[in-house]
């Protein structure tokens, strides 16, 4: 049976558009996985980068070159955090959870927690001490989302 006419140009229309989607998703999660197994997550980006609109060009730039100088620093720390969390996980999934247990396992989650935070902080602070003041008094001060709905 062949198709004609009308119901041809649809259906292939449908498979030309399933065809292109198909390869998007392949596409989109080969980078993913490239970028996971090369420490070029996206997850310290995109922690960042809100983070950063706050800054003047000049200095984002500038936060741009340091957070990419301490990128294997940064990265081993993430590695770390995520190990913690997983450890954390499976002291919960433990059928002879102690509290002491957990409680170690969310301390050491802390831990490293407080050592991606202070390996960001030490790269603004760097950054921000260098910098003109005249480009240090363009630095917004935003209101978080949640608040902006309130009145001062």
């Amino acid at each position: 049976m062949t198709i004609r006419g009308k119901w041809s140009i649809a259906l292939l229309s449908v498979l030309v558009v399933s065809l292109a989607l198909n390869l998007f998703i392949i596409g989109f999660a080969a980078s993913r996985v490239y970028q996971f197994h090369h420490g070029r997550g996206p997850g310290i980006e995109r922690m960042f980068s809100s983070f950063l609109a706050k800054f003047p060009r000049e200095i984002r730039h500038e936060l741009r070159e340091e957070m990419e100088d301490i990128r294997p620093e940064m990265s081993a720390a993430m590695r770390d955090l995520h190990n913690a969390r997983r450890d954390m996980i499976e002291v919960m999934r433990d059928p002879g959870m102690t509290s002491e247990a957990l409680g170690h396992a969310m301390m050491r989650v802390r831990e490293k927690l407080d050592a991606v935070q202070t390996l960001g902080l030490e790269a603004v602070r760097r950054v921000v001490d260098e910098a003109d003041p005249r480009l240090r008094s363009e630095i917004e001060q935003r209101r978080p989302r949640w608040r902006r709905g309130e009145r001062d």
